[in-house]
């Protein structure tokens, strides 16, 4: 009677340990299958089997994700956080800081690295000097030529409405700094030889030498006639 107990209870036993191996396996999806053979006494030899499910194939061998695809993506990621201070802030310093300078009078040739000019639509018919997207190159030789007549100009107290476009100068000084100089003529038929130039730097305007006589002066420069008018 003890012996057929003790038979029994290790049976029990074992059914409940496998049962919970088998249900972890079944859990976690594990691919398991084994066998168990136990002797209970010197005459009797019980062996118990069992399988576990196993998955597909197709999920066995399934690789992981190759994240060598994404590199270039975090790559460029990483490129625009570095670069973005680069970039960014010297702009949002140079829109919000000061100009580099608001009146002619306070430009010192020596400080100037380089002038670009544009005058289109000349009245007097001529050939434009530079275009849109690529201005004249002023010789370093004749900064202070193309600078002089524009020194003298006089302020205008009360901001007018703005004449027709004829141009600008992009004046780059040693230190980086770029500041563009507006160029307009009056939209009325006053002869050009004596209505004046207006210039605008910034908000500030000022009222320049004769139209014909600032573009006879920069086409000399240019190498271009000054009037082609009969």
């Amino acid at each position: 009677m003890r012996i057929d107990a003790r038979r029994k209870a290790r049976r029990t036993l074992m059914r409940r340990l496998l049962l919970q191996m088998w249900n972890s396996c079944r859990l976690h999806e594990l691919p398991v299958a084994f066998a168990i053979a136990f002797t209970e006494d010197g005459n009797h030899k019980t062996t118990i089997s069992m399988d576990f499910p196993h998955r597909s194939d197709a999920t066995v061998n399934e690789s992981p994700p190759n994240n060598r695809r994404r590199m270039p993506f975090w790559i460029g990621i990483a490129a625009l956080i570095l670069l973005f201070p680069a970039i960014v802030i010297p702009l949002l310093v140079r829109s919000s800081g000061e100009l580099p300078f608001t009146n002619l009078d306070q430009l010192d040739v020596k400080a100037v690295r380089s002038i670009d000019l544009l005058v289109i639509e000349r009245p007097d018919g001529g050939p434009n000097i530079g275009m849109p997207h690529q201005l004249f190159p002023v010789p370093p030789t004749e900064f202070e030529s193309i600078l002089s007549p524009l020194r003298k100009a006089e302020p205008v107290a009360a901001e007018s409405p703005r004449g027709i476009w004829l141009g600008r100068m992009v004046v780059t000084l040693d230190d980086g700094r770029a500041q563009s100089v507006m160029f307009h003529r009056p939209k009325s038929t006053e002869d050009s030889r004596t209505a004046r130039l207006e210039i605008r730097i910034g908000r500030n305007q000022y009222m320049g030498p004769p139209v014909q006589d600032f573009i006879a002066h920069a086409a000399k420069i240019a190498g271009l006639p000054a009037d082609e008018k009969k």
